[in-house]
């Protein structure tokens, strides 16, 4: 007699496994764990071989002797099914792995090792909220330009250029891998170099000196944290980057030796950096130390003491003074010190060069320069204080 479906839901468990047979071959397998599975017997070339069919009730009745008739047609036509349902199962998760998403993840696991920490992570979670939602799951064959463009202009449109140009790159990036590892074919985000263009670079501009004394004079009247105000004395006297001040920790700092040592994973170029300190450098930071002196960076956050103060602190700092946004910049301070100093005649080019930190531009002495021109840098940079302060005292 036929299963039926009232008996089927109220099989209760035993203490060993026990079938209840429908017809045709196709049975409910009944576990003392409480599952219950659908199975049927076939014969394939003389031999016995049972199929599992699903689990009840995720698999009812009705559509548990349907896939009971597609075995059986199956094996009388020489076909496993087992072995049929195991290729489809390999298939899916082959498929799976042909992702946009998977072999995005295949890639920077791969190529990791090729670049820092912090760019990889900024893939991952560029990836993760702007690429995988759109286009994750589709197959990366599949993917055609204008998939690629619907992600592009989304992230354009909400004004982050830049994060749209990266996207393309290193989508680009990963189609070519694909194509390597015999994923895809093509690079759909190939043909889309230059769809979204930069906008213009604002440069620094270099202050003159009446411009220079102006901005002391605003700063000297700003009623802002002092820690602030020091931090831009020094931004403005020594042409730091603004980062490599902002993260400035006390244990670099010499002042019997008037020397600040940054080290080389802080400096854009990567080697080490020596910055002569002049006396008014010296003097602020004996100030500075009074206040902040108990914690790791010279200026701390106010939320946590380990960290320094938030990118945007200083830039703040200048609207506050009354300049327009773009008017002035704190990187402005470091074009300034170079045509001041270049101006002057009064330095070589190598000495000033070095005290910048910029990278060698001859390509074949790069490697050997290894030149501090000391001396001459303490002198020079003396020299740069003392200008700044005769500024300060015209704005007296």
């Amino acid at each position: 007699m036929p299963l039926s479906d009232t008996k089927a839901r109220s099989a209760k468990p035993g203490e060993k496994p026990y079938q209840l047979p429908d017809h045709d071959g196709l049975y409910l397998d009944v576990r003392p764990s409480g599952r219950k599975v659908w199975r049927v017997r076939l014969w394939l070339d003389g031999k016995e071989i049972r199929h599992t069919v699903g689990d009840y009730p995720d698999i009812g009745l009705q559509s548990a002797r349907q896939k009971r008739d597609v075995a059986k047609q199956q094996a009388r036509n020489g076909i496993n099914p087992n072995t049929e349902k195991a290729e489809k199962k390999q298939a899916s998760r082959y498929a799976a792995a042909l992702t946009v998403k998977s072999v995005s993840l295949e890639w920077l696991e791969k190529t990791g090792v090729k670049r820092g920490a912090k760019y990889q992570e900024q893939i991952r979670r560029v990836l993760a909220a702007d690429v995988y939602p759109a286009i994750g799951d589709m197959p990366i064959s599949s993917v055609k330009p204008i998939h690629v463009l619907g992600v592009l202009q989304s992230v354009e449109g909400r004004g982050s250029k830049c994060v749209a140009i990266n996207i393309r790159m290193w989508l680009s990036t990963i189609f070519r891998y694909a194509i390597i590892t015999q994923r895809c074919e093509t690079d759909p985000a190939a043909t889309l170099r230059g769809v979204i263009e930069r906008d213009p670079v604002q440069h620094s501009r270099a202050l003159n000196k009446a411009e220079l004394a102006e901005f002391i004079h605003r700063l000297r009247n700003y009623k802002g944290n002092r820690t602030v105000t020091i931090a831009i004395e020094l931004i403005m006297m020594l042409f730091a980057r603004t980062a490599e001040v902002r993260k400035a920790r006390w244990d670099e700092f010499d002042l019997e030796s008037a020397e600040w040592r940054i080290p080389a994973d802080r400096m854009k170029m990567k080697r080490p950096h020596i910055v002569p300190l002049p006396r008014q450098a010296i003097a602020l930071l004996q100030e500075l130390h009074i206040i902040t002196g108990n914690c790791p960076v010279l200026f701390p956050s106010t939320r946590n003491i380990n960290n320094p103060v938030h990118a945007t602190t200083y830039n703040t700092a200048i609207l506050y003074m009354g300049y327009e946004r773009r008017e002035l910049s704190m990187h402005d301070f470091r074009a300034t010190a170079s045509t001041l100093l270049y101006e002057s005649g009064k330095y070589r080019a190598e000495v000033i060069e070095r005290q910048m930190a910029h990278a060698e531009r001859n390509q074949s002495i790069r490697p050997y320069n290894h030149a501090e021109y000391l001396p001459e840098r303490r002198q020079m940079m003396q020299d740069y204080a003392d200008m700044l302060e005769s500024l300060s005292v015209r704005t007296i």
